[in-house]
């Protein structure tokens, strides 16, 4: 980096900066993603602006044990948007037990929570034996997993304080949905009082919108039983 004179982001680069780091947290593919807390471009040639991320924030050690002692494993990458996939710790790290099973036969996986955007990123499997005579995703999986991003974002951006039902749901189906792997978003949208306001988005690996909803949930106490386990 010799020779290279940096400048601060200006204007409508900030803002652009600001976009990309809430949306795909990028980072070298070699380190693990962190906040990005100072930021600078660098000048080495006027017909081309490079942006130097600069990681100021300290390293956290990671939690992946179950109350029972045995490791909890890390859930693996998705190819495409698995960029997303942060393997900064959640408080779906420290829950006791194992996914639940409707979780688990759509096959839910934590890509990223973004507290700041209040907002959860999944990834699903849609298995072929989810198929409609047409030979796409069943409606009724598709709301599943959009109930899943919606429910999942409460737990998650409130550590666990809270148990969402769903009172209402209203889901746009627009395009087909295909088998196999499928990304998901949770945004909280509202909290008032006992109520959740959220909405969700069904993707597929090129960002196209599949199917997209909106929900209000009941917040209920959290189950004793399932307190997650101390940081």
């Amino acid at each position: 980096m010799s020779g290279v004179k940096f400048r601060k982001l200006q204007g409508e680069e900030r803002s652009l900066l600001a976009a990309v780091n809430r949306r795909m947290r990028l980072c070298p593919q070699d380190a693990k993603p962190q906040p990005l807390t100072r930021v600078r471009v660098a000048i080495d040639d006027p017909a081309c602006i490079r942006i130097c991320f600069l990681d100021t924030s300290p390293a956290s050690p990671r939690r992946h044990a179950r109350a029972d002692g045995e490791p909890r494993l890390k859930r693996k990458g998705v190819p495409g948007l698995a960029d997303l996939k942060s393997d900064e710790e959640t408080v779906y790290d420290r829950l006791p037990g194992d996914v639940p099973p409707v979780a688990k036969l759509i096959g839910w996986t934590l890509l990223r929570l973004d507290k700041e955007a209040q907002a959860i990123h999944l990834s699903f499997h849609a298995a072929t034996e989810f198929v409609n005579p047409g030979g796409t995703v069943h409606g009724g999986f598709v709301t599943a997993m959009l109930d899943e991003c919606m429910g999942s974002a409460v737990v998650g951006l409130y550590e666990a304080r809270f148990l969402p039902t769903t009172v209402s749901m209203t889901t746009d189906f627009i395009r087909p949905v295909p088998v196999g792997k499928l990304f998901g978003e949770g945004r909280v949208t509202s909290m008032l009082g006992k109520s959740a306001f959220l909405e969700a988005r069904l993707t597929d690996a090129q960002d196209q919108t599949l199917a997209r909803a909106t929900g209000v949930y009941r917040l209920l106490p959290w189950p004793e039983a399932l307190r997650p386990i101390p940081a």
